[in-house]
């Protein structure tokens, strides 16, 4: 008795020091401005408990809940949720390079699930009576969404350059749907903010009494306190340098493929793309303007375009090939006098669900940019 005493009050000491641990280490780091070593994160940086261990993958984030849970205040929570987050991209990394699709798409499914409790702190988060106040904690808290987009885009160039070349066409479309997930996941997040950040301006003119050009005046005041202008220089900068590297990491993959003989059409509108993406981004850099965000969502649109497109031809040409066959059967009964009719029912069931795909694809198309 004693014995298992001593040991559920070495399991509860070594719990609470656990948690204790988590929420020092997720603490240490709080400050009114982003450093530039937290902007460039090092490629090779690692997690040590990832998706693929099931059991302490779970106990560490009973501890995060429990972390949370224990933070004081809607913006903490939400600051917070966004270091959880940012753990998630780390881990959901690591798991592509190790082509551990199973245990990336858990990453994904916890990353998805910080960004909801992230997004239900943002929606909560107002202050009638100090607006002011609520403005500039919700630009600190978007500053640091910028920053988590930032090692977004960071993680999908990286996973290009050094997995794609190593992935069957069928792994990289598994990828390439994750990546676009967790985009569109945290573009949902930002969203909120910016509708947040307007609710609160609204607040300030209102409590206030003061004009348009006073309250941005105040935003201009908080963003210059927390070095917002400087920290979007310095990701633009990052970005460029990114997707130069890409870009050439992509050439090089397609002078390999078209030496093998290969179809490369789709890789050449890609990379046409991102060369008119570095275009752009590198005209916004040479009139000082570090806003990036249309520009960047519509290359993103016309790359998501080609995705389907490809979809789209391959359902239809699959449905030809079926078509053909089916041809050849019912030619083929008719010289025989076989009864060959079970065969060619389910054949013109699967093109007919092939052609309905397709038309489906054609519509996302159209569609693909209030998706």
């Amino acid at each position: 008795m004693k014995k298992q005493i001593v040991i559920l009050m070495f399991a509860i000491l070594l719990l609470t020091s656990m948690i204790a641990y988590t929420v020092a280490q997720e603490t240490s780091t709080t400050s009114t401005s982003v450093s530039e070593s937290e902007i460039t994160i090092p490629d090779n940086e690692t997690v040590s408990i990832t998706p693929d261990k099931p059991f302490f993958y779970g106990l560490n984030r009973a501890l995060e809940r429990v972390s949370l849970a224990l933070t004081l205040g809607k913006a903490a929570k939400a600051e917070k949720g966004l270091k959880h987050a940012e753990k998630r991209l780390l881990e959901l990394k690591q798991m592509i390079e190790e082509k551990k699709f199973t245990e990336a798409e858990k990453a994904l499914k916890e990353y998805e699930q910080d960004m909801d409790r992230v997004r239900a702190r943002i929606q909560e988060f107002k202050d009638e009576n100090n607006p002011k106040l609520e403005l500039e904690q919700k630009l600190k808290l978007q500053n640091k969404l910028e920053l988590l987009e930032n090692n977004e885009d960071r993680l999908e160039t990286t996973v290009q350059v050094k997995v794609f070349g190593n992935l069957s066409e069928q792994e990289q479309e598994k990828v390439n749907q994750m990546i676009e997930l967790l985009q569109n996941n945290t573009t949902r997040a930002v969203i909120w903010m910016n509708d947040s950040i307007t609710g609160a301006r609204i607040r300030i003119k209102a409590r206030y009494a003061l004009s348009d050009e006073n309250v941005s005046n105040v935003v201009s005041e908080y963003e210059n306190a927390l070095n917002l202008t400087q920290l979007r220089e310095q990701r633009l900068n990052a970005s460029i340098a990114r997707l130069e590297r890409k870009i050439t990491v992509a050439n090089e993959h397609i002078a390999e493929l078209e030496s093998a003989g290969k179809n490369v059409t789709i890789k050449e509108e890609k990379v046409a793309i991102a060369e008119n993406l570095l275009e752009k981004l590198k005209e916004i850099q040479s009139i000082g303007s570090y806003d990036i965000k249309d520009v960047v969502k519509e290359a993103r649109i016309e790359s998501r375009e080609i995705y389907v497109d490809k979809k789209e031809v391959r359902a239809e040409h699959a449905a030809q090939v079926i078509s053909n066959v089916i041809q050849k059967l019912e030619a083929r009964q008719i010289e025989t006098g076989k009864n060959m009719s079970s065969a060619i029912e389910s054949l013109t069931e699967v093109q007919s669900k092939l052609q309905s795909r397709a038309e489906a694809l054609k519509s996302k198309i159209g569609n693909v940019e209030t998706d």
